[in-house]
């Protein structure tokens, strides 16, 4: 099993900014600290002797940035 980027690059567990798991026949991909560069169409990809498989889904991003900066202050 391989999750995959639209570009065909494959993610790589790193525990840094994805975290992919295994357990009981599940497979997971976390994605964290979901940024803009991070939206766009994925895949998960499955193969045996009998053949491959593939599933996609896309992440995007809704809603407003609450981010904001901070105004400086002196104290």
């Amino acid at each position: 099993v391989k999750w995959v980027k639209a570009d065909g690059s494959q993610i790589q567990n790193d525990n840094k900014k994805y975290q992919i798991s295994a357990s009981n026949g599940v497979y997971t991909l976390t994605v964290k600290q979901i940024q803009q560069k991070d939206i766009g169409d994925y895949a998960i990809m499955a193969s045996n002797p009998g053949g491959t498989n593939k599933a996609g889904f896309n992440i995007a991003l809704h809603g407003k940035n609450f981010l904001k900066k901070n105004s400086p202050f002196w104290a």
